[in-house]
């Protein structure tokens, strides 16, 4: 076995992901893929390589934990949905590796996937691929399919006209009764997914229900947690509405997905039980500002709901963003976007966040720190000695620059060099 390399990174200034404020001038000193040493000073001699960014801002490797790999969020849905599922699970999983890549390249080395729109479990291989080392990608976490009722927000079958489509959106994740969720659980924790989610409301993106509709039965609800618990695995639920959340909170769900009409008694309740939310900001910014340009590009039944659930959206914003800088509510950093959308913005939830008043690096631990707790891995999200080197440069100060997420320098993951300014290091097969 060959000598493990030992990388020194001259930082200008370093966030660890915990503490609120820059350590300056600080150097942090990896071998093989943990971090040995954070502290100002490290002699060159230590490293057998030694990477200068000290005119650069240091952040722990990023992560977007709310994520649609294979996702539909776009101003032309039915089309989207009608060209994707026709075709072959592998033209869908080089699209997610694309997916997966874009996003590590800009700083996020750490991808939760909530919803996988087909009848296999290609997103299990393509998480096991990267682990072992067979393609590149972020760390991969995922749930597989996403539950909910038929013809509820999960069922892609009410965007698509075309008869010999619907079957391909026809998942097993689709039905009705405790026995069926309770089934189809085991069937997700057969295939080794991650985490279980579920959909207990209707949503924004679909056209036929309101956000805060309860799609579920009590009993659905609590077979679906009761068993995921059984299971081993945490459940995260979508929900919009305070009935919902508060049915769900009282059957011992871990996290609320979205959650963006809640009132503040209810996210004081989800507070008091020790439940997260990822809240994914920036895809409800259209129904918090109202800007006219913003929301015609969406549907237009999606314009009408943003406009109707404007007032709630905004009071439900203003007590997320008291949680957070109080640091009584433990939130992650997710998009609700996906591989479909026109351009790579997994950024914005940081600038929607810092525009709706959280400061700077209480909105970098929702990224890092906070959302490292939600997917359970300790060894990330802080730039400590002991931990996994995970680790990213900015050419800007997120601190003072809004859009400082947008221009990503350098990229560690696991103590292997991505990113390095302009090149990008491969380390297995190029798609």
């Amino acid at each position: 076995m060959g000598k493990t390399e030992r990388i020194l990174l001259h930082c200008g200034k370093v966030f660890d992901g915990i503490q609120e404020r820059y350590l300056e001038q600080a150097d942090i000193l990896v071998e093989g893929n943990r971090i040995v040493q954070v502290e100002q000073g490290i002699p060159a001699e230590a490293a057998d390589r030694v990477i200068d960014l000290s005119d650069k801002v240091v952040t722990p490797g990023l992560m977007e934990i709310h994520d649609h790999a294979v996702g539909y969020h776009n101003e032309n849905v039915p089309a989207i949905l009608n060209e994707f599922l026709l075709k072959t699970p592998t033209y869908r999983a080089l699209g997610i590796l694309r997916h997966l890549n874009e996003l590590l390249e800009h700083g996020f080395t750490l991808v939760r996937d909530c919803c996988y729109v087909e009848r296999g479990w290609t997103c299990v291989d393509i998480r096991d691929a990267i682990s072992a080392g067979i393609v590149d990608g972020p760390r991969y976490v995922v749930c597989g399919h996403s539950g909910g009722i038929d013809g509820g927000h999960t069922d892609l079958r009410q965007f698509i006209s075309d008869p010999d489509v619907q079957p391909v959106a026809q998942s097993p994740n689709l039905g009705s009764g405790a026995a069926h969720f309770q089934k189809w659980v085991r069937t997700e924790f057969l295939h080794n997914v991650d985490f279980i989610k579920f959909h207990i409301d209707g949503g924004f993106a679909t056209p036929h229900d309101d956000p805060e509709h309860r799609h579920m039965s009590e009993e659905e609800i609590q077979a679906i947690i009761e068993t995921a618990h059984s299971c081993n695995r945490k459940a995260t639920a979508h929900i919009y509405g305070d009935e919902s959340a508060r049915l769900a909170i009282q059957h011992g769900v871990d996290g609320i997905e979205h959650g963006a009409l809640l009132s503040p008694e209810t996210y004081d309740l989800a507070a008091e039980k020790g439940v997260y939310i990822v809240p994914t900001m920036c895809f409800f910014d259209r129904g918090v500002f109202l800007d006219e340009d913003e929301l015609s590009r969406v549907p237009a039944y999606m314009a009408e709901k943003y406009r109707i659930k404007h007032e709630k959206l905004c009071r439900s914003r203003e007590a997320l963003v008291r949680h957070i800088e109080n640091g009584t509510l433990l939130v992650g950093y997710g998009t609700d976007l996906g591989a479909v959308e026109p351009m790579l913005p997994a950024w914005r939830e940081y600038e929607t966040m810092v525009r709706s008043g959280v400061t700077p690096f209480k909105a970098l631990k929702v990224a890092t720190s906070n959302s490292a707790k939600i997917v359970e891995r300790p060894d990330l999200g802080h730039l400590a000695p002991g931990k996994l080197a995970d680790i990213v440069a900015w050419d800007q100060d997120p601190v003072t620059e809004l859009k400082a997420l947008r221009s990503c320098a350098f990229v560690m993951k696991d103590g292997k060099v991505v990113k390095e300014g302009e090149r990008v290091y491969k380390t297995g097969p190029r798609l």
